[in-house]
């Protein structure tokens, strides 16, 4: 069977968007808050059941921050959060969307994940550990 170049790219895309979300932590369908991770090796991927799951507050983790700033969206890439804090962002990892809103003032308890590399290119990766308003 002969296939045509569009028929060719079609297939490779394909096969490249199904491995993308077999790679993502959330393919529910609705915006990422994760931003589509798509480098980092295995074993520094965030562990995330859902996009509001949060550790326990009670322990503290290596390389913990907790930042104050304002609550960004950006709708490219399927939808991107960050964190804006001064004049620096950082792109926020999972965390509770009821607290995490765009325009919101907020404390973020965190891990900053500069191994990774997201589809966002918004700001630094921030792992969020928990959430509340400022």
């Amino acid at each position: 069977m002969k296939l045509g170049r569009s028929t060719v790219a079609l297939l490779i895309t394909g096969l490249a968007v199904a491995a993308c979300q077999q790679a993502s932590p959330s393919a529910t369908g609705s915006p990422s808050p994760t931003g589509g991770i798509v480098t980092g090796p295995p074993s520094s991927q965030p562990s995330m059941s859902s996009p509001t799951a949060a550790p326990s507050a009670a322990s503290p983790v290596a390389g913990e921050v907790t930042l104050t700033g304002t609550v960004v969206f950006s709708g490219v890439e399927g939808g991107c959060w960050g964190l804006k804090v001064g004049t620096k962002t950082y792109e926020l990892l999972g965390g509770d969307r009821a607290i995490l809103s765009d325009g919101a003032d907020v404390v973020v308890r965190g891990v900053v994940r500069s191994d990774l590399a997201t589809i966002c290119q918004i700001g630094t990766p921030l792992e969020v550990l928990s959430a509340r308003a400022a």
